[in-house]
């Protein structure tokens, strides 16, 4: 496609809704982006333009900071502004970010709102969001035909979009991520750092006082399978693997940040599965090491998409690994939606060792991805809005 497609409204305002949308309407979407602060720093924007000739689309951290940039560089392209109720995304954005401790979010944040990630800092992030509207606004005034402006808490859907980029409507609903709730399908799934809390309640209330007269143990609490993810993934997985022998099959997750919050493969680890955890950053090994010693847990540059060595690759990891040894890979999971999918599954060794399930995050999967992973014999087992898990077909 020559004419490129932007989203600059900033996060928490339904990016991972436009992304789907421009997903189904057959674009390939860029995702936000940590790894590109110098270039943002330096005001080096020409270094950016590799990486965004690869897509026909761009969204979320940083690229909305760009859109001046990108006006010049790529003439006739669409720029889509999502907003939201401001208090709703300050809401939105604080809990996001309870008890994330990212190193390079901080960073990013920092160069964006001032300050790093929101804590007691809402009034800078507000000011800050008010005046990236306004300056949009200003700056493609007069120029409806190059700039829509979307909110999805007000109703606007597949007709403003289809309109505003001259697709047809497709015969699907329209997709709605990350509405802020914890209740699906049935399914209160409780916020990570709200459950230490409830928790320690319940053992109070419950085991320390009645406990005893209605025979309640504390054990039946621990089985009690809370989520530690926002949407649940934890549990799907947990699902889907809790009937193997944890003593012949393990996990291994790539790009987590954190051992606990958001992860995937904590739930697992918790009921007993132990894995390999890579992670790029040491401030998240020594976390690792902290929260699950049980496991193996290293740090290495084959989950990042920069500066990556060609001679270390996902296989020789697990080759010199001692926790895989003699075992089976139940569970391949992909936790970095920055993670390079491609790269990291030529990487990969099928016929040495073949997972049963493969996860991945949505924003990471191309068209060449899922080729690969049908050349091996994996087929779409489950998705959501966040990610698709595979399965081998045997």
């Amino acid at each position: 496609m020559e004419i490129k497609v932007f989203g600059i409204g900033f996060p928490k305002t339904g990016t991972k809704t436009l992304k789907s949308v421009l997903e189904t309407l057959g674009y390939t979407v860029g995702n936000y982006r940590l790894d590109i602060l110098e270039p943002l720093k330096s005001g080096e924007y020409e270094k950016l333009v590799p990486i965004i000739d690869n897509y026909d689309a761009l969204q979320d951290t940083p690229w909305f900071l760009l859109y001046q940039f990108l006006d010049k560089t790529y003439p006739n392209s669409k720029f889509i502004l999502t907003l939201r109720d401001r208090d709703n995304w300050m809401a939105s954005m604080n809990n996001y970010f309870v008890g994330k401790h990212d190193e390079s979010s901080n960073r990013m944040f920092d160069f964006i709102f001032g300050y790093g990630l929101p804590r007691d800092n809402n009034a800078a992030y507000l000011s800050r969001y008010d005046k990236h509207i306004k300056d949009v606004k200003e700056y493609f005034k007069g120029r409806p035909e190059d700039l829509l402006i979307v909110d999805w808490e007000k109703g606007h859907g597949w007709e403003e979009i289809c309109e505003f980029l001259k697709k047809p409507k497709p015969a699907v609903l329209f997709p709605h991520a990350n509405k802020g709730n914890y209740v699906k399908r049935g399914k209160v799934f409780i916020p990570f750092h709200l459950k230490k809390s409830i928790y320690s309640l319940m053992k109070y209330f419950i085991w320390g006082r009645v406990g005893r007269s209605v025979n309640l143990e504390l054990r039946d609490l621990r089985l009690t399978n809370f989520s530690f993810c926002h949407d649940g993934e934890d549990l799907v997985l947990f699902s889907l693997t809790r009937y193997f022998d944890r003593n012949t099959n393990v996990y291994v997750d790539l790009g987590t940040d954190n051992p606990v919050k958001e992860s995937k493969t904590y739930l697992m680890y918790k009921r007993g599965y132990k894995g390999l955890n890579i992670v790029n950053k040491r401030a998240s090994l020594i976390e690792f090491e902290r929260y699950r010693s049980e496991d193996e847990n290293i740090l290495s540059n084959v989950v990042s998409d920069i500066n990556n060595d060609p001679q270390e690759t996902i296989s020789r990891i697990l080759e010199k690994s001692p926790i895989i040894k003699n075992k089976s890979v139940l569970l391949l999971n992909v936790s970095s939606e920055e993670i390079d999918i491609n790269n990291l599954m030529a990487g990969f060794d099928f016929e040495r060792s073949t997972p049963l399930f493969i996860r991945l995050p949505i924003a990471s999967i191309q068209r060449e991805s899922h080729l690969f992973l049908a050349k091996h014999n994996y087929v779409e087992w489950c998705r959501n809005l966040n990610s698709t898990i595979y399965k081998q077909n045997v």
